[in-house]
This record gives structure tokens, sequence and C-alpha cells, in this order.
């Protein structure tokens, strides 16, 4: 019988575009995702990865609103650099975490909050991207 550590609440990065700030905060590890529905304000979250070379897994996960391109007057914020990804840049309140690819679950976000900052711009005011969807054939 082997007896695994289980974390009951994980650091993570909260980014809220609206008053551009970042803040530390603790999530619970329970496998829900009621704390992020309530944080972000949302009934759907997506998630993403974000490729870091500053962490171990180099990578952190992303978690926002499934419809935040969808709603008007929305903010925006970005990862200083978005060149290997598909976004240009994210639509509100985003939770950033850590990832663990061994095991598949969030993880703390192993960057201080001055690392973090770091990493984070936010959009002026006025800053729009249109929703995007792409249909692909599979098959012969």
């Amino acid at each position: 019988f082997r007896k695994e550590k289980i974390m009951k609440e994980i650091d993570v990065y909260v980014v809220n575009p609206v008053d551009q700030t970042v803040l530390k905060q603790k999530m619970p590890n329970d496998n829900s995702l009621d704390w992020a529905y309530h944080v972000i304000k949302c009934d759907t979250v997506t998630m993403t990865d974000y490729p870091c070379d500053k962490v171990p897994s180099k990578y952190l996960q992303v978690m926002l609103d499934d419809n935040g391109l969808l709603h008007n007057n929305q903010r925006y914020w970005r990862f200083k650099d978005m060149s290997h990804t598909v976004n240009n840049a994210y639509a509100g309140i985003g939770i950033i975490t850590g990832f663990d690819y061994e095991t598949g679950a969030l993880a703390d976000n192993p960057l201080d909050l001055e690392q973090m900052t770091a990493e984070i711009e936010f959009m002026e005011e006025g800053y729009d991207e249109e929703p995007m969807m792409q249909f692909a054939f599979m098959g012969s």
C-alpha cells in the first residue's frame, strides 16, 4: 500500500486585466473547478499550456473563461512571448498553475511573484480579438 501526499491547495496566480493585477493565491486542489469558476466568473473553463523555460516541467497551465472572446467590452492580457502559441492574447481573468506531466495533475506554480509579473503584459483598453474557429477535414 503506497500512501501519497495529497496536496489540499496549490499556489496559483490570478491575472486580472481589468485592474491590471497579478496576485498569488491558494487554489483548492480537490478535483473540482468550483473555485476557478468563482474567480474567473464563468461556468465553463478552457485550459491551455504555456511553454515556459523557467519552470522544471517547461510548461505552465492557464485556465480561462471558455467563452471569454464572446463577451463585449472584454479586457485582455498576454504573456510577453506568445510566439509559440496560436493565441495573440487571452480574454478576461486567468488562473496560472503549474503542471505535473508525470501525473497529469495541476501543481504549484513554481515562479515567484516578480518572475510571474515579468512574464505578463496587459493590453490597452479597446484592444479586441475576434473569436476564431477552424475546421479541419480528417480522413481520406
